[in-house]
């Protein structure tokens, strides 16, 4: 006899930028073992976000996630790179700010089909960032949307955790 599927809700509440086309979704997801286990229930609730695509519902001055997928990554990197350094300045105020982007560094370096971005300058340009950005920017290369998703979810998750009132 199989046992049935353990829920557990999530205790705090996703929030999206309404300006986020391609959404995560965060479903599908397991809750830590360590915190109960089964499927996760995650609420999300869209909002148009000072800063960033992604946050937690009261804690959206504190804890932010931008995302990047490799096409507008490496705009972002070209000809919106002045707009994008005010998005990691705006990330730079916050207590904690994220930039996830959905590439592997191995999948930067072999560069992208709809840019003529030489790969080592995107390179040098998210080295310097890091350095003029620390210590409260942080980078997170995912190799697709799924390990993005997911792994945002755990950066906000590990924040609600260290900070929940």
């Amino acid at each position: 006899m199989s046992e049935e599927p353990k829920f557990t809700s999530c205790p705090f509440t996703v929030l999206i930028d309404t300006r986020e086309q391609a959404a995560f979704e965060f479903r599908n997801m397991e809750n830590l073992k360590r915190y109960g286990g089964g499927q996760l229930i995650i609420r999300t609730e869209r909002l148009a976000l000072p800063t960033g695509d992604y946050s937690i519902k009261g804690m959206q001055d504190r804890v932010s996630v931008e995302r990047k997928e490799m096409g507008d990554f490496f705009s972002c990197c070209g000809g919106d790179r002045e707009r994008f350094e005010k998005q990691l300045s705006r990330l730079n105020q916050l207590e904690f700010g994220c930039m996830m982007i959905e590439a592997s560094m191995d999948m930067v370096m072999r560069g992208h089909r709809e840019s003529r971005l030489d790969p080592e300058s995107v390179r040098g340009s998210v080295i310097a960032w890091q350095m003029n950005y620390f210590p409260r920017v942080h980078w997170w290369f995912c190799g697709g949307k799924r390990l993005a998703e997911v792994t945002t979810f755990r950066i906000l998750d590990r924040w609600w955790r260290n900070h929940e009132v």
